[in-house]
């Protein structure tokens, strides 16, 4: 009897050993998605995989993309991570000039946040026609959404396809101003210096004014390309029953908001123009996704704990700090 009960208990001590090993495994390969991240700033709980993509508009031609999405590692066409889905989809964009691979900082710390994340350049990059990117933001909606339905697709079934938010930089934030306007599917907005016009910036301002999805400016008080008081000027014409922000962060600029590696190269333009960055760009980052992060966490997951960075004790300590020259919101 007695061998009989050391046997079994030998057997439970097996079984205990296997179940230890596969929870160490099972936590090298998922992300800590109870443990939150301690401030939105902050890389997120996932890991992050990528591929990339492309679509065609009407009118304008072929759309190069990268996805980015919630992973059991980080990599190229790493395993997705269905556990912590379906998630929110953004659609995001750099400005004139520029390409997706030189502003993938922001969909890659929006991914790990549990976002399904398009990064897109549109096909004639040195064009001023903001429409270009508005048509691009609505091409990456419907891409997200037949990638979530493709059989082989690397983000198939853990996209939610009833929330969206967009977020563009510089002329790629007026495409989102003028896709938000007019798309259905957008929930939540973020426009990163954005640039109508940089020769009658007051020309763009109607098109804020049918708005009716939560938005957010951000602009540098340093700015020489896309000043601070023409996006404001924008934040001012967004309808009082919609909900809005603006926020001016100490010291930023134009420049700041691309990748970190590609910054001391363009910079030399913009201190030309009388707009060096004194701020840091990687502070400028860190405060930028601080509050867009926060921004689509309680608009596209209704995560009211992100409540204090928007609107409360958080975003007013920044402003007394220094950190934010302007912070100006309405939330009705």
């Amino acid at each position: 009897m007695n061998r009989v009960r050391m046997a079994r208990f030998k057997i439970l001590q097996m079984f205990m050993a296997l179940a230890c090993i596969f929870a160490i495994a099972a936590a090298a390969l998922l992300p800590a998605q109870a443990a939150q991240a301690a401030s939105p700033d902050q890389p997120g709980p996932y890991h992050v995989g990528w591929y990339q993509v492309s679509y065609c508009q009407p009118n304008y031609g072929i759309y190069t993309a990268t996805i980015y999405y919630p992973a059991r590692w980080d990599g190229l066409l790493a395993p997705k991570l269905t556990s912590g889905g379906p998630y929110p989809g953004i659609v995001a964009s750099n400005g004139f000039c520029g390409a997706d691979w030189n502003i993938k900082w922001v969909p890659q710390h929006l991914a790990s946040y549990g976002y399904v994340a398009l990064v897109f350049t549109p096909p004639n990059i040195a064009s001023m026609d903001y429409t270009q990117w508005a048509k691009g933001f609505d091409g990456g909606i419907s891409k997200l959404k037949s990638e979530s339905g493709r059989l082989l697709s690397p983000i198939r079934s853990i996209l939610n396809t009833n929330k969206f938010g967009i977020i563009g930089f510089s002329i790629g934030g007026a495409g989102v101003v003028q896709c938000a306007a007019g798309n259905p599917d957008v929930d939540a907005v973020v426009a990163l210096a954005p640039a109508g016009s940089l020769t009658d910036p007051a020309s763009f301002y109607p098109t804020a004014g049918n708005l009716k999805v939560p938005v957010m400016f951000q602009s540098g008080s340093n700015d020489a390309i896309v000043k601070a008081e023409w996006v404001y000027g924008l934040y001012n014409y967004v309808p009082g029953t919609t909900s809005r922000e603006f926020i001016e962060i100490t010291g930023a600029n134009h420049i700041g908001y691309l990748d970190l590696w590609i910054c001391p190269i363009a910079e030399l333009i913009e201190e030309a123009l009388g707009g060096p960055n004194t701020v840091g760009y990687e502070a400028q980052h860190t405060i930028a996704s601080r509050y867009f992060t926060a921004w689509f966490q309680y608009y596209l997951k209704g995560d009211a704990g992100y409540y204090t960075y928007l609107f409360g004790a958080r975003a007013q300590s920044d402003l007394s700090g220094g950190i934010t020259s302007a912070w100006e919101y309405s939330n009705p």
